[in-house]
């Protein structure tokens, strides 16, 4: 009766993972064979720590899988060379040994209905992602990609010119072209997210200018979340002018940037961003930081999430008036990712947390703001209530 039951809800799974990366624990070249068997409506699959024996048998089940995650395994390559995936539309590669151009091509070319890649892992070497890019049929069905290692501009211009259909683009670390390909090559894109490569751009040609982000605007007018990071790495143009040009920006993160940016910018930004629902500007240079947190208060009423941490310029110390952004529920204005810590007072942050009745985790920079904030709010009747669900962090 157990093996019977067993059996029978086997046959309904859909979602299989596989791990194989502890010891003692080995699966042989039978396993595809046993899923095949057992769970016949297996779509979505994930195999973690496999060999070239473990894998053996793979083609039992690819007719049928749509999302295939391949994570921490090895001999990776004759795999993706050899197994057909008619249906695949999901494909994530994370931290795999023994990846050829040859097996990336195999994918580019040979997975039709491929929409959605997500690349990780130091053994995805410059190469590799170039054989891919440049791989990939002239209008390649390539709707969303994300990589996390450095993703060269020949990529880039490579798939400018097959995948025109592209929606969403996450690089942690890119070069300048990332910014102005797609301003001519994805009008459908409404997600971007980069992170600049060290040492790119010079004072005479810097990296992510206001002009470009301008084009950008024009050339994909879709886009709702935009994210330029770790601009101290190299020379960027960047002020934050051009932000004006989205108007449907909802989720933004402009953290680790140079001290380009500019506080009537900003400001500016603020006032026209009633679409804005999170802000990430940790880590900012910004000269007058108080001025920009007011116009965000006051004029972004969708604001759920604010990141100030690491702003050595943000004090807080005036009570905030008229504030619109009712709904932000996080609030950060602790230690940034470079240990550098917001100068906040008690007279904003606390008008602040009794301005937005829906904020429930605040994270500061020191205990005495911690203690403060507590006591100010068990102060007040109402506020006191709302410490039973309000998380003070401090850093």
């Amino acid at each position: 009766k157990w093996r019977t039951t067993c059996l029978g809800w086997c046959k309904g799974i859909s979602n299989l993972r596989l791990r194989a990366t502890q010891d003692g624990c080995r699966w042989t070249h039978g396993v595809m064979a046993a899923v095949k068997r057992t769970s016949p409506l297996v779509t979505v699959v994930e195999l973690d720590g496999f060999d070239g024996e473990a894998f053996q048998g793979l083609e039992l089940i690819s007719s049928s899988v749509t999302e295939l995650t391949l994570s921490q395994s090895t001999d990776v390559a004759p795999v993706l060379e050899v197994t057909p995936f008619p249906v695949l539309q999901a494909f994530r590669l994370k931290y795999c040994d023994d990846l050829s151009s040859e097996a990336l091509r195999a994918v580019a070319r040979e997975w039709p209905r491929l929409r959605t890649l997500h690349l990780e892992g130091e053994t995805l070497s410059r190469p590799l992602i170039i054989s891919f890019a440049r791989a990939l049929p002239i209008g390649a069905c390539l709707q969303e990609i994300e990589c996390t290692e450095p993703f060269p501009d020949d990529a880039i211009k490579a798939l400018g010119k097959s995948c025109s259909d592209l929606r969403s683009l996450q690089l942690a670390s890119c070069g300048p072209y990332a910014v102005r390909e797609p301003a001519k090559c994805f009008p459908a894109l409404y997600r971007l997210r980069l992170g600049l490569q060290p040492k790119m751009g010079t004072k005479k040609a810097p990296c992510w200018t206001d002009a470009e982000l301008v084009a950008l605007a024009e050339g994909c007018p879709n886009i709702s979340e935009l994210g330029l990071e770790d601009g101290h790495a190299g020379v960027i143009g960047f002020t934050g002018s051009s932000l004006s040009a989205f108007p449907r920006l909802s989720d933004v993160s402009l953290a680790r940037l140079s001290n380009q940016l500019s506080t009537e910018a900003l400001v500016k930004f603020a006032q026209c961003s009633a679409c804005l629902i999170r802000l990430n500007l940790s880590d900012c240079d910004i000269r007058d930081a108080d001025d920009v947190v007011v116009a965000l208060v006051r004029h972004c009423t969708a604001l759920e999430v604010l990141n100030m941490s690491g702003v050595e310029k943000l004090t807080m110390g005036a009570t905030f008036k008229n504030v619109g952004c009712t709904r932000l529920t996080h609030l950060d204005v602790g230690e940034g990712r470079f240990g550098k810590c917001c100068n906040i007072g008690m007279l904003g942050i606390r008008s602040l947390v009794e301005g937005c009745p829906l904020l429930d985790t605040v994270r500061v920079g020191s205990s005495s703001i911690l203690k403060g904030l507590r006591v100010a709010l068990l102060e007040d009747e109402m506020n006191a209530a709302r410490l039973a669900y309000i998380t003070v962090l401090c850093s």
